[in-house]
């Protein structure tokens, strides 16, 4: 029997290829089983606006807004914008992307209670949070949504190419950075030129904050705090850039001529010029231990699966499996694009399913990249995924 998740799954399947008399009967059918179905509600509503039913469409989604806690944010921070806009097919993507990443969105709660506080939010004075992304627009609107159901912030800023006109989340237009090349060039040369405040949050459409009460005031005492490189075992493995906190002094360093290896960035910055960096400008680096509470970087291990790693964000996709909808894992495969789906990341993301007891998104995974590459140059690997997890 399929469940109304995996149902809402097939909807937004047809949804998505256009089939829209199928996607609304889906709707209509979790409805029937579970009249509360926030989801599938504001969907169908998203449907009629797209068939052109403006009235419809806005009832339909306000109704929705008024069961859900998660979706009221959605709504507030991203979607009646761009509704207002009459934008509907943009809102079936951008929510296509919000429902895959759901569980990454933890609201806070007093003890004891179920209903979310948005007076909970810690206050990250002096933070800008910020996610620099031309590529992949609606996962990095969402983790920035994301981010914004567990902290607040002096300010938040999307540098991207182009506007997308919200009331939270300031968009500021770029020229469109082509190549990962590209994105390091302008976090270490310009990134300086958009930040006011004396510290910047670095989040990316695959790393963003986990767990809010793991925030702490010690992070800013350093320069740079991002997740320990398991790769190194010398004093200079903190760290990785995806998710990281960095003082504004740190950005306006990082612009001295002498500093030429660019990319990756965040290994230049915190290997290649630490010492420049260090002796001309003082330059502070978080230690180890503090790294491994602000975030992680790693392919999960089985340790996992009774020790859960608790930190106060994460980075990158291969540690995606424990933000990504187990229902909606196909619909989030459709979304990415090709080089991401055929890259090593994703291939680890099927290692980090299947080392924490996940076989079947393991699976889906392999299977997914073998179809469309057959002879992939790591179809050992794939295979061998394919084999551990049952298949």
């Amino acid at each position: 029997m399929v469940s109304p998740s995996q149902a809402l799954a097939i909807a937004i399947q047809h949804h998505k290829a256009g089939r829209l008399p199928d996607a609304e009967a889906v709707y209509g059918a979790i409805l029937r089983q579970v009249p509360d179905a926030a989801d599938a509600l504001y969907l169908w509503g998203v449907a009629r606006g797209q068939r052109g039913d403006r009235p419809m469409a806005e009832l339909l989604c306000r109704q929705a807004v008024e069961r859900e806690a998660k979706l009221r944010l959605f709504d507030a921070e991203l979607g009646a914008p761009v509704r207002a806009r009459g934008d509907f097919d943009h809102l079936a993507r951008l929510f296509a992307a919000d429902v895959a990443l759901r569980p990454g969105c933890r609201l806070l709660a007093r003890s004891g209670s179920s209903e979310a506080d948005p007076s909970l939010r810690p206050q990250l004075k002096d933070v800008t949070l910020c996610c620099i992304d031309t590529f992949y627009h609606d996962h990095a609107l969402v983790a920035l949504k994301n981010c914004l159901a567990q902290c607040r912030f002096e300010d938040v800023l999307f540098l991207t190419d182009r506007e997308f006109g919200l009331p939270t989340i300031r968009s500021r237009v770029i020229d469109r950075l082509p190549t990962s090349e590209a994105y390091s060039r302008f976090v270490l040369k310009e990134l300086h030129r958009h930040i006011e405040t004396p510290y910047v949050l670095i989040v990316q459409w695959d790393g963003f904050i986990l767990d809010a009460r793991l925030w702490s005031e010690e992070y800013k005492a350093y320069d740079y705090i991002g997740a320990r490189w398991t790769l190194f075992d010398d004093a200079a493995n903190v760290g990785n850039g995806g998710f990281s906190l960095r003082s504004r002094r740190l950005l306006e360093a990082t612009a001295d001529p002498e500093v030429t290896e660019l990319h990756p960035e965040d290994y230049h910055l915190c290997r290649t010029h630490r010492r420049l960096l260090q002796e001309r400008y003082g330059i502070t680096y978080a230690p180890p231990a503090l790294a491994d509470r602000f975030s992680v970087e790693r392919v999960a291990t089985g340790a996992e699966i009774a020790e859960p790693v608790e930190t106060f964000g994460f980075h990158s996709l291969f540690r995606m499996h424990r933000v990504l909808d187990p229902d909606q894992l196909e619909n989030f495969l459709d979304n990415v694009p090709p080089s991401t789906l055929k890259g090593g990341s994703m291939i680890l993301l099927g290692v980090s399913y299947l080392n924490t007891g996940r076989s079947a998104q393991a699976r889906t995974i392999a299977s997914r990249i073998l179809r469309m590459e057959p002879e992939h140059k790591d179809k050992d690997v794939l295979l061998q995924i394919l084999k551990q997890a049952g298949s």
